[in-house]
């Protein structure tokens, strides 16, 4: 019979396994911490009075950021684990809160000198940082984290707890159930187009990475550029109302992203135009990245579950046609209805899946070098890496402060020419991009592109009376 001691110490090295395997640095996360492809989250906050620090200060010591293990803790790279929760070191807020001086020109400056620059956090603390800007633009914040502790929707879970309703000032929102529904069995028709759209999929990817004709708008590569002027930042913002009556109007109806994608392609297409109208521009396309939540229900995680913490991502492979503007056929509602027959085949295939499983298999195999060189590849030869963002719903606020504006955006070294990323928020869609100046010149013009899209989608659907 076996001792009351032995099974005692069975069961403390079974505890201490399974301690060590959820401490386990994912695959994509090995990846994003690579020289080759290290990536940062930038959170920019808007307020509507100016921030006022030592609150910030006080509040991050007893908030979020000095409890997660996540937040308290450095990835240990040899290794590749993070550090036993019980090591954590306390958090100095006066390390983690950087006071900016000098001038700052305005937010999308600083902005685009961050993620030019896409300089490596200090590793002696955990990496994460965030920057108060001065003044006049003393009512901003902007959270950099480093993407291998989280993807966007943890971000948004971790403002959601680090703030509260702008009614109820010491109270942290509640975080979303999320509700497993099962899904029902495909049929013999859906089967076969499962794994047809796979292998159409897989066979665009790959002949992608192989160097696609006819894929305008790419990122140079030896660019001439300063590195701190490498980048350029623009922002648009959309009703969430509007998108919701756009994506209403075609039969069956689309999904946010669904409009988000075609607003991308829409807005694609009128930038070519305006600046190479007088080229042949027949036949032309865009090819991009789609990431996507691959969480059950696509809900944002509990901030307490650290099984669904991390970066739970796929990615639906996007190519764009160019559209002629000023044909006099020309209808907006065509990049809709494109991007949401496109979009509908990637959720039908198995790419979202089959996008992990490589990169896991790679990263575990080989580790993140090979990984690392196919990437750069990948986002050397296509135009565009975008994300739709689910924020919180009502308007809250950080530290008693009103926030007035919530934007994202990621800082790489290994990134396309467009980086495009939209997050909800209290009934708006606030878009960034993040933009090449070598290969986009012109940024704001291009989101401007994006924000009339969406009106011109609008004015094409038809109002009760049947006219537009």
């Amino acid at each position: 019979m076996e001792a009351p001691l032995e099974r005692k110490g069975r069961s403390r090295t079974r505890s201490r396994s399974r301690s060590r395997a959820e401490r386990a640095l994912s695959p994509l996360g090995r990846l994003l911490l690579h020289p080759n492809c290290y990536t940062l989250i930038h959170l920019t906050i808007t307020t509507a009075d100016p921030i006022h620090i030592p609150r910030l200060k006080a509040h991050l010591s007893t908030s979020i950021f000095a409890t997660h293990p996540r937040f308290t803790t450095v990835p240990d790279t040899g290794s590749n684990h993070w550090p036993d929760p019980d090591t954590a070191a306390v958090i100095d807020p006066d390390r983690h809160v950087i006071t900016v001086n000098g001038p700052v020109t305005s937010v999308n400056d600083y902005l685009a000198e961050l993620a030019s620059v896409c300089a490596p956090l200090p590793t002696d603390k955990p990496l994460w940082e965030i920057h108060v800007l001065p003044e006049p633009h003393s009512n901003c914040a902007i959270f950099v984290i480093h993407h291998a502790l989280g993807d966007g929707a943890c971000v948004m879970s971790l403002l959601e707890s680090f703030c509260s309703p702008t009614n109820e000032p010491q109270i942290t929102p509640k975080q979303d159930i999320v509700i497993q529904i099962r899904e029902r069995g495909r049929t013999a028709a859906e089967v076969v187009k499962t794994v047809w759209f796979t292998m159409v999929s897989t066979v665009k990817v790959l002949t992608l990475f192989l160097g696609e004709k006819g894929v305008k708008i790419v990122a140079k590569t030896g660019v001439n550029l300063h590195p701190r002027n490498k980048f350029a930042i623009a922002a648009a913002t959309f009703s969430l109302e509007d998108m919701k009556m756009v994506k209403n109007a075609i039969s069956p109806p689309a999904t946010i992203n669904d409009v988000f994608i075609g607003i991308i392609s829409c807005g694609l297409s009128r930038y070519v135009h305006l600046l190479h109208s007088q080229q042949d521009l027949k036949g032309l396309k865009f090819s991009g990245f789609a990431a996507v939540n691959m969480r059950p229900g696509k809900k944002n995680p509990a901030i307490t579950d650290l099984k669904g913490w991390g970066n739970k991502l796929g990615c639906y492979f996007n190519r764009i046609y160019y559209k002629d503007p000023s044909d006099s056929r020309y209808d907006a509602m065509y990049h809709l209805k494109n991007a949401k027959l496109m979009m509908d085949r990637s959720k039908l295939s198995l790419e979202s899946r089959l996008y992990r499983s490589v990169i896991n298999t790679q990263i575990s195999c080989f580790g993140p070098q090979l990984s690392a060189l196919s990437t750069n590849r990948f986002t050397r030869n296509s135009t565009f890496i975008s994300s739709n963002i689910v924020g919180p719903s009502k308007e809250i606020a950080m530290v008693g402060n009103p926030i007035t504006s919530v934007r994202v955006n990621i800082a790489s070294k290994s990134s396309q020419a467009l980086m495009i990323h939209m997050v909800s928020y209290a009934g708006k869609a606030e878009l960034q991009i993040l933009a090449e100046r070598e290969a986009i010149p012109d940024p704001q013009i291009l989101t401007n592109f994006f924000e009339e899209a969406l009106h011109q989608m609008k004015s094409a659907v038809p109002t009760k009376g049947g006219r537009h």
